[in-house]
Order: C-alpha cells, then structure tokens, then sequence
C-alpha cells in the first residue's frame, strides 16, 4: 500500500481496491462494454455506411451480447469462449450477410479480442485459434454480396 493511500484512509483502499478489481477483470469489462456498444449500434443503424442491410433486424441488437457471452467465461474455458465467439460470428454471417460482421464495430472488435485471446494460449492452441479466424474471415468475405480489393 502506498503511503497516499494510508494517510487517506478507508476512501483511497476503496479506489485502490476497485483499480485492482478493473486491472484483473478488464477483458470482461471490455466485453460488457461491447455488448452495450453493439445493442445501442443494432438499434441505431440497420444498415451500413453504403446503404446495404447488414442482416435481419431482430439479429443486429443481439449480436454483440451474444459474441460477449462466451468471453465473460474465459478463466474457465480459455480455448472455448473465443472459438465460441468466433463462432458465433459465424453463424450470425450464414443467417444474414458478410455485412453483419464486417460492417458492425462492436463484432469486429469482439473478433479482435478473441483474436488477442488465442494469443494468450499454448503455441498449438493459438495457431488453431488463428487458422479459425483466418476460416471465419473466408466465410464472411464470401457471405459478402459485394467484395473490393482488400478483401
């Protein structure tokens, strides 16, 4: 404890203690934080900056939440919250289109993360991990009605 702390008393322990509390629970709170983010885009914006639908209407506001889910299990299930995830966004691609994912923030950010959550696992793990959302990023390409260059 530093010497702040001890000459603010209970005040300055509480801080010290909810910091320590975010510090080790920030993948989680990074999650929730996307799920509300994807809610508020799906209600916001049904489609895409060019006009096109992103997918069915009832799917857009419960995507995030349900990328996010698996990721708050994490600690225990380290390899199986991200392939959910990954998953998931998969299986929101084939119901609606390559739009769904890849024109949507708090997906792309969800896939982001468990993408840095493979990172953090075993060699073998990690290279299947990545070999998931290299298959993952195919099907949302293919999914996509229109495809440009960088695809």
């Amino acid at each position: 404890m530093t010497t702040a702390a001890r000459l603010h008393g209970y005040g300055s322990r509480t801080v010290l203690r909810a910091a320590a509390a975010v510090r080790a629970r920030w993948v989680e709170a990074f999650a929730i934080a996307l799920a509300v983010t994807g809610v508020v885009e799906g209600l916001v914006s049904a489609t895409g900056a060019d006009g096109i639908s992103k997918g069915p209407g009832w799917l857009i506001p419960l995507l995030g939440p349900a990328m996010a889910a698996p990721l708050l299990l994490r600690r225990r299930a380290p390899f199986a919250a991200p392939v959910a995830t990954v998953s998931i966004a998969v299986a929101a691609t084939l119901i609606g289109n390559g739009h769904l994912v890849g024109d949507s923030l708090a997906p792309f950010l969800l896939l982001f993360l468990a993408a840095w959550l493979f990172g953090q696992l075993d060699l073998r793990s990690s290279a299947l991990g990545l070999l998931l959302l290299y298959a993952a990023a195919l099907v949302v390409n293919v999914q996509a009605d229109q495809h440009a260059v960088g695809d």
